[in-house]
């Protein structure tokens, strides 16, 4: 008690102390703090005030420089604009002057300075009165006035004020003198209070020091001494003791723990598990430990561990929290106990347990005892399984036990007699187990056990489940029958000899073939028997097959017999021997099937082969003469042939191309992989399918348009094969190029006409311009405004030309890629081509658009049908001199189209013409007018190249032609 009061003692002087030294620190900082300040506020002083006023009066007479040197320039100076960016620079320094000033006066609290401040700005403005006068002056050109009053006031002025911005400046400096002076001052005494309060704080601590480790020291010596005694406690314990903190870091341990790691614990302390152990080991421990620091309470385990010498111990370890004086938790203490051989004895005691149960169950045999004062049951594991009750249970009442026997009146009455009258307990039962499973047939035996006085104290039993036993014998008997069934009423011959040979029995359906009884053939050597008796070569093959098959050999064999109408049958025969258990051979089986009519069959389908291979090769004369070209292909991507005229076309023989993979590459090239994905489809068609023109391009390097068609072949060879036939329309596609040609060179005389009529009006005003400024010139009576007039009439008539010619040169330009554009676009653009023809002419041009959806077209060609129906429109307009003509354009949508209607009111087709209006070379125009080739190119680039629709018919007043283009999704 006395120790502690002298320890808290000690802790409160030592905590007084260390606020001393903290008070003491705290005052020296801000003491430093206010010495900062002190000397931060004389800098900030000279700073803001002296030396920026002294700077600013450095630039004030700088300023005043200027200004008298721009103020002689302006005299000087011829040019009048150099004078004006000489005053725009006075005015300018003017205002940086005034800003100066101000500067200083917000810089300034002596009233000296503050006069000598309003004195200099006094006399600037003296001096800006006079640069007023005078720049008057020289705006005015009276240069020797302003001469003579720059020499006669304002240089003396300026010398004046230069003398006061002197004076400013040189005030400054001496002020920034007297406050660095003062600074100065400042700095020495807080620097020798500083000095004198270091020195009382530094002797304070050392003293504070030595008091604290003096006390430390002596500590110390008492934890030694304890540690020593905890040591030589916990290593005189043979358990394994251990601590850990939160961390899971080892802080301590016992001799015996360092044994179990084998390490000293030195090299222990400081380390975790997996430090120390393998991995499976460690997170094991690692579990343990943080369950318990989770519960905080203590837990127990049981584990298997090695000694570093390779014994293994069974451990009982115990970890509890180890907590502080507070109730602060700070690791864990684990203690473990070797109890390896209580675990060996209790192994050995489970082993011998569960042997004897396995006995019981291999044996399927269970002991049971009937306690006769209680009437109760005990049963071991196996009688339980027997009798489907609970395992957890020890005892069942007779009851219980007996409600699972169907026959227990028979089995009770039986186990009284044993009890009162010593008969014999051997019985054989059927049991339903009381947990549903499937009833089974048990056999029992008990005797009776008495005490020393002889009264009966409890029946000892066994019983057996002899359920498979009786199923087999039953089975038995079953196959039996059933193998007589099988064996007398096969169609298949089958019999049972002797090593020897002999018969010993054979089914009806052999006897009937041949047509004797059993007693014909039994007992007689096999191939004796009518069966063989046709062939002598057989019965000598026969009689060798016997010996074998009696040594273990299987014969086979295809053999013939005649049958009782004598006529010749075929068999596959076999002979086997049938083997015990030690696998000697006891008889022989022989068995034939009929094959008869197989080999009838086989023969068949060979001639009906012959007739296909001939017929197959027919095929093959077929496709390779075809004129069209064919290919043969299948889905693993085999080519499987070309006939000679795709050979000859493409100039790739079918070694060349035998795969999909080498056609597609050399034949499509950049396009290989898109088309190999399309043909790969073709192998899922169930009918012909036309698959549309494509470009190859053949060995020489040509390319060639070939229209498609595929069909299937069904399967061959376990895989789908398609047959692709093709058709070269290149011929057929130039002829056609050829006509869009002509079309355009048709549609391009139109045009031309058309540009030279757009012309000819501007070229005339640019003409009559042009005579204008001729005639002007020669009167003697050009003029600015009307060469400005004639120039932008010129101007614009000429932009007016090159833009007619950017809309025709678009017309004409070719399309390379579809675009998704709307038809109003187009029919505008369209309509800035044919506008002047058919203003020419009178005629109305109305757009009615009920559209917004896009199409996905070739602009260009699109444009040339449209012009191509509207030029013809107008024909047929100006040609029936229709007064008030008009063409109506409507732009509208159905479900899947775009629909263009371009109708006129210039009195319809000849319905006689109308079915041929699109056919080529058609015209209703003369040779001069029409090539006949303008609709016909209309519905080729509808129909064709934008998978459209067109056609043409008569309404009231006149034709109507309707274009239907695909709408964009």
């Amino acid at each position: 008690m006395k120790n502690t009061l002298q320890r808290k003692k000690e802790i409160r002087l030592l905590i007084l102390a260390l606020i001393t030294l903290a008070l003491l620190a705290t005052a020296s900082k801000l003491f430093s703090s206010y010495h900062v300040d002190v000397m931060h506020t004389l800098t900030m002083n000279i700073h803001k005030h002296p030396l920026k006023v002294s700077r600013t009066a450095l630039r004030l007479k700088l300023g005043l420089y200027k200004i008298d040197k721009d103020m002689k320039m302006i005299i000087s100076s011829e040019s009048k604009i150099e004078q004006k960016r000489l005053i725009e620079e006075i005015y300018i320094d003017e205002k940086q002057i005034y800003n100066n000033l101000r500067i200083i006066k917000e810089n300034l609290f002596e009233k000296e300075g503050l006069a000598l401040q309003e004195e200099t700005k006094t006399l600037f403005n003296q001096l800006v009165e006079m640069h007023r006068n005078i720049i008057s002056l020289v705006q005015k050109g009276e240069l020797s006035e302003a001469t003579f009053l720059i020499e006669s006031q304002v240089l003396k002025h300026m010398s004046m004020l230069k003398g006061n911005a002197s004076n400013l400046y040189n005030y400054t400096q001496e002020a920034s003198q007297s406050i660095k002076k003062e600074s100065h001052q400042w700095f020495e005494k807080l620097e020798t209070a500083n000095t004198l309060l270091s020195i009382f704080l530094l002797i304070f601590y050392i003293l504070i020091t030595y008091y604290i480790i003096k006390r430390i020291s002596k500590y110390i010596d008492n934890i030694d001494h304890l540690k020593e005694l905890y040591d030589n406690t916990i290593n005189s314990v043979e358990n394994l003791i251990f601590v850990k903190d939160t961390e899971f870091i080892y802080i301590a341990c016992n001799e015996a723990f360092e044994k179990f790691v084998g390490r000293p614990k030195e090299e222990i302390v400081g380390k975790n598990d997996y430090d120390l152990f393998s991995k499976e080991l460690a997170d094991q421990f690692r579990q343990h430990d943080e369950i318990m620091i989770n519960l905080r309470e203590s837990k127990t385990n049981f584990e298997w561990v090695s000694y570093p010498d390779g014994k293994k111990v069974y451990l009982l370890t115990v970890k509890s929290p180890l907590l502080s004086s507070d109730g602060t938790l700070i690791g864990l203490v684990g203690n473990s106990v070797d109890i390896t051989e209580q675990k060996s004895t209790e192994d050995a005691l489970v082993l011998s347990k569960k042997r004897y149960e396995v006995a019981e169950m291999i044996g399927k045999v269970g002991s049971w005892e009937y306690k006769i004062d209680t009437k109760e049951f005990w049963g071991s594991a196996e009688s339980h399984r027997m009798y489907g009750l609970k395992s957890d249970s020890i005892l069942f009442s007779e009851q219980s036990v007996e409600a699972c026997i169907p026959e227990r009146e028979y089995v009770h009455q039986a186990l009284i007699d044993l009890i009162e009258k010593g008969s014999e307990y051997k019985l054989e039962f059927r049991i339903n187990p009381a947990d549903g499973s499937s009833s089974k047939i048990i056999t029992s035996i008990a005797e009776v056990e008495f005490n020393t006085e002889g009264t009966a104290q409890r029946v000892i039993g066994f019983i057996q489940d002899v359920t498979h036993q009786r199923e087999a014998q039953k089975m038995l008997r079953e196959s039996e029958v059933l193998f007589r069934s099988i064996f007398n009423q096969t169609f298949q011959f089958a019999g049972v000899l002797t090593l020897e040979g002999r018969v010993l029995s054979v089914n009806p359906t052999s006897l009937e073939f041949i047509g004797v009884k059993e007693i014909d053939v039994i007992g007689k050597l096999f191939w004796e028997t009518p069966w063989w008796q046709h062939s002598q070569e057989l019965q000598i093959w026969l009689q060798e097959s016997i010996s074998k098959a009696a040594q273990g050999e299987i014969i086979k064999k295809e053999v013939t017999h005649y049958s009782k109408t004598r006529r010749l049958h075929y068999f596959d025969f076999s002979l086997k021997p049938v083997l015990d258990e030690n696998g000697k051979s006891q008889y022989l089986i022989p068995q034939s099937r009929d094959i008869t009519e197989e080999i009838d069959i086989k023969q068949s389908l060979q001639n009906s082969h012959a007739a296909l291979e001939k017929k197959s090769q027919e095929l093959y004369t077929i496709i390779q003469e075809a004129p069209n070209p064919i290919m043969l292909h299948n889905e693993a991507g085999e080519v499987l042939m070309v006939n000679k005229v795709w050979e000859n076309l493409t100039g790739y023989s079918h070694s060349e191309i035998n795969t999909i993979e080498k056609w597609t590459q050399k034949a499509y090239r950049e396009k290989m992989s898109d088309i190999k994905k399309y043909i790969d489809n073709l192998y899922s068609i169930k009918h012909r399918v036309d698959e549309g023109e494509y470009s190859i391009f053949t060995k020489d390097g040509n390319s060639i348009i070939w229209q498609f068609s595929s069909a299937p072949l069904g399967v061959m060879d376990d895989k789908r094969t398609v047959i692709s036939s093709a058709m070269d329309i290149t011929e057929l596609k130039n002829k056609d190029k050829m006509l869009m040609s002509q079309s355009r060179f048709a549609a391009m005389g139109e045009m031309i006409g058309m540009i030279a009529h757009q012309w000819r009006q501007p070229i005339a005003g640019i003409s009559m311009d042009a005579n204008n400024i001729l005639v002007d010139i020669a009167l003697d009576n050009f003029k600015n405004d009307d060469a400005e007039k004639y120039a932008n009439d010129i101007l614009e008539l000429s932009q007016h030309l090159s833009k007619t010619i950017d809309d025709f040169r678009n017309f004409f330009k070719p399309d390379k890629v579809t675009s998704d554009v709307s038809i109003q676009e187009v029919m505008s653009e369209t309509f800035r081509i044919v506008k002047e023809s058919l203003k020419n002419n009178n005629i109305e041009f109305k757009i009615i658009s009920e559209s917004t959806s896009e199409v996905n077209v070739y602009p260009r060609e699109l444009m040339q049908v449209f012009v191509n129906i509207i030029n013809n429109a107008k024909d047929a307009l100006v040609e029936n001199n229709i007064k008030d003509g008009y063409i109506e354009v409507k732009i509208y949508d159905d479900e899947t189209y775009v629909n263009i209607d371009i109708c006129d009111n210039g009195n319809g087709i000849d319905m006689k013409i109308l079915s041929k209006i699109f056919d080529p070379y058609f015209t209703t125009k003369d040779e001069k007018n029409g090539t006949g080739l303008g609709l016909y190119m209309s519905k080729m680039i509808i129909e064709d190249h934008l998978e459209g629709m067109i056609d043409a018919h008569n309404k009231e007043e006149g034709a109507c032609f309707r274009v239907r283009l695909l709408k964009n999704k």
